[in-house]
């Protein structure tokens, strides 16, 4: 058993899928290939790039099929899931300088595809 750790994905999600390829865990079309190995990603799986929830989604699916094969997937909020958290639950509040949460979520590097397709799956 084998423990990788990968941090700051930052949406770069296919740059995520060749570490995981490269390193074994997942095969070409990134089923988990892992067996018992673990997978720790340290957090900030948004922002900057344009595909947080695919890195995020990929994660969710990898969690199960590892478990599966006797392995395992386990990520640790960042700084960035915190501020799409507090813009998911928040959205409209506004901040003491009058700016909605959103739009200060926004401006600290928010992606707006990635607000519009998460959902409360990806909350939990």
């Amino acid at each position: 058993m084998a423990t990788y750790l990968i941090g700051d994905l930052r949406g770069q999600c296919i740059e995520f899928e060749r570490l995981l390829i490269g390193a074994g865990l997942c095969s070409e079309n990134l089923k988990w290939t892992g067996g018992d190995d673990q997978l720790w990603l340290m957090g900030d799986f948004f922002d900057r790039g344009a595909s947080g929830i695919k890195c995020i989604e990929l994660t969710m699916r990898l969690q199960r099929e590892a478990k599966a094969d006797g392995g395992g997937v386990q990520s640790l909020l960042g700084n960035h899931e915190l501020m799409i958290l507090c813009a998911y639950q928040f959205r409209d509040s506004t901040t003491k300088n009058g700016d909605s949460v959103y739009d200060k979520w926004l401006r600290w590097g928010g992606v707006e595809a990635d607000f519009e397709g998460f959902t409360a799956e990806h909350a939990a």
